[in-house]
């Protein structure tokens, strides 16, 4: 190869060396586009996905064919719904719905709740009135049951913490989310009838039936309450999820998801979602790039980086 021909070859691998890696870059670190919501549809057996800053739906029918979906919950790409009619917890593609073990845990009563944390996957199943530990990835137990409880609807799980509500005893405790042992049986006390839980940093949310429907902010540290009456004269409510400042909650009552401002309960959006059939578990998560996409592009880099080095040594 002559000097001119290898100048030019060594330039054009340059540029396109900083052009790929600039789109790989880019695009991993690009910020989230928008928010999503994940809602389980008790009345037609579905899950949905939706927008979560307009409410547009993504694919309304994400996941079908399932009975009483109770819970969701998404880590990574990776979707988890619980199915009451058969005492399951699946596993799915959270992009296209696709099943990747529509069978992960079996055997269960009624699984009502779902959180990941790091590979542990914890189900509340009110059902057998505990909560159980598994492998978020086989799906085996690691510690099933790991509590015993009084009608457990909903749970949230933070490092070693693990909170959980107890609906009959209008309660939310806290264990060690390692060996069950008890921390506080009655963190929060004194509600209603409390179903769904999220955590967000040292914030406890809850819905509770009490005051018409209402969602109630709790320190969760204390269980001192930090407004139990943030929002208030919503219905029939189950599922909550906390992302940034926005908290939603599914409305059973009148099938739609509505938007809070998470510190002062604002109403951003009371039917951000409508339409839906018998919404009841809640899952909220920051959109990300696809992985797939993100993988060709530095792999491109990566070949650019070779020719490149090959030009260098002729």
């Amino acid at each position: 190869m002559n000097h001119r021909s290898s100048l030019v070859s060594s330039r054009a691998a340059r540029a396109g060396l900083l052009l790929l890696m600039a789109a790989a870059f880019g695009l991993l670190a690009a910020p989230a586009q928008g928010q999503l919501l994940y809602v389980t549809n008790t009345g037609n057996g579905t899950v949905g996905e939706y927008n979560g800053s307009t409410g547009a739906a993504i694919a309304s029918s994400l996941v079908t064919g399932l009975g009483f979906t109770a819970a969701v919950a998404v880590s990574g790409g990776d979707l988890y719904v619980s199915n009451g009619s058969t005492g399951d917890i699946g596993v799915y593609d959270a992009v296209t719905g696709t099943a990747i073990n529509a069978s992960l845990i079996t055997g269960l009563g009624t699984p009502e709740g779902i959180k990941i944390s790091g590979s542990d996957l914890y189900e509340s199943d009110e059902g057998h009135n505990n909560v159980g530990q598994y492998n978020a990835t086989t799906g085996a137990a690691i510690n099933a049951p790991l509590v015993s409880l009084n009608y457990p609807t909903d749970l949230a799980v933070s490092g070693s913490n693990l909170y959980v509500v107890n609906q009959n005893s209008g309660t939310i405790a806290e264990y060690d989310a390692n060996t069950g042992a008890t921390i506080n049986a009655t963190l929060v006390s004194g509600l209603d009838e409390p179903y769904g839980l999220a955590l967000a940093g040292s914030v406890l949310y809850v819905t509770d039936q009490n005051n018409g429907g209402e969602i109630g902010a709790y320190d969760a540290t204390t269980g001192t309450a930090i407004n139990a009456t943030l929002v208030t004269g919503q219905g029939f409510i189950v599922g909550v999820a906390v992302l940034g400042s926005d908290v939603y909650v599914a409305n059973f009552g009148d099938g739609s998801i509505g938007e809070f401002d998470a510190n002062t309960g604002a109403t951003i959006n009371a039917s951000l979602v409508t339409g839906l059939h018998g919404p009841w578990g809640l899952a909220a998560v920051s959109s990300v790039p696809e992985p797939a996409v993100a993988s060709l592009l530095v792999g491109g880099a990566a070949a650019v980086v070779v020719v490149w080095r090959r030009q260098r040594k002729r």
